[in-house]
């Protein structure tokens, strides 16, 4: 009788570890993934072509940020109004050149970079968020101390959209702010992830495994990061964009966080669009409440 209740404990033993190391190995490739360098085809929209302003080469340049470095790129057109753009989870400031035109025509000068441990930037680990917000205060800061605006604005996609929320609840120089596809709550998007792929495991278990690699790797927990909780600090203009077709972030997020902030909120949900899609799924829609979002609160005439 021993021994079988020895050989069940080793077995189980023996299967707990190897859960163990699968779960540890999947945190580590969801904060650091293994290359996210810019590859060269996301060179292609660098210059524009085909615009008023193909022939202009923005400034490319290193700004520090928490003893590392974040690649900034500067489309300076010479106006009173800049967007910072925030791009998502394993992107890079390339992918987002895209919304460098509409942003033109709304005569702001754009202002992209990559965020912590992507294309050409520093930094250990992914925090979604948590240490990014940190960053975009840098880049904030460098806007405001080396060039003459009016106005600073921010749009953010994804892990950007979270981003700009949990830096806007201690921030006194934002105009507003547009936020595509945010998520609410980590802990949420983690949990609804785990139980449509592995639904026979405990997802609250495999959770707090992973916490225990990114509290080592990134001194922070999943639970840290809950833009619901920040957005009801939030004063400025707000601008919140999602996909009715989103399966990485249900669209319902966008709905929580809109009913959670005070106000001068405003929501827009784009039918048929798929996570980060809604720009190229309704194109004129969604240009067109950006700018009518903008010219209701007097920043574009």
């Amino acid at each position: 009788m021993k021994n079988i209740i020895d050989k069940i404990s080793f077995i189980v033993l023996f299967l707990f570890s190897i859960l163990y190391i699968i779960i540890f190995f999947i945190a580590k490739k969801t904060i650091c993934p293994y290359s996210l360098k810019i590859k060269a085809d996301n060179r292609k929209y660098y210059p524009l072509k085909n615009l008023s302003f193909s022939n202009y080469m923005p400034e490319n340049f290193f700004i520090k940020s928490s003893g590392y470095q974040l690649n900034c790129l500067y489309y300076d057109f010479g106006f009173d109004k800049t967007v910072i753009i925030c791009h998502g989870w394993t992107a890079n400031m390339y992918n987002y050149i895209e919304y460098v035109p509409l942003f033109f025509k709304l005569k702001f000068n754009v202002m992209l970079y990559d965020q912590r441990y992507h294309g050409d930037s520093g930094g250990n680990c992914i925090t979604f968020g948590y240490f990014e917000k940190l960053d975009l205060k840098n880049v904030v800061n460098y806007i405001e101390t080396t060039k003459k605006i009016r106005h600073i604005g921010l749009f953010g996609k994804s892990m950007g959209a979270a981003t700009v929320i949990q830096y806007l609840p201690n921030s006194t120089n934002i105009s507003f702010a547009i936020v595509d596809c945010p998520y609410s709550d980590l802990y949420k998007i983690f949990n609804c992830v785990i139980k449509s792929v592995c639904p026979f495991l405990p997802s609250k278990f495999i959770i707090f495994i992973a916490d225990v690699f990114f509290r080592i790797k990134g001194q922070f927990k999943t639970k840290h990061i809950n833009p619901l909780n920040d957005i009801k600090k939030i004063n400025i203009p707000m601008l919140m964009i999602h996909g009715a077709n989103d399966c990485f972030v249900p669209t319902i997020m966008s709905q929580e966080l809109y009913n959670a902030k005070k106000d001068k909120k405003h929501l827009l949900i784009i039918s048929d669009a798929s996570h980060g899609n809604a720009s190229q799924t309704g194109p004129k829609l969604y240009n067109r409440t950006i700018e009518e979002f903008l010219s209701s609160y007097g920043i574009i005439q």
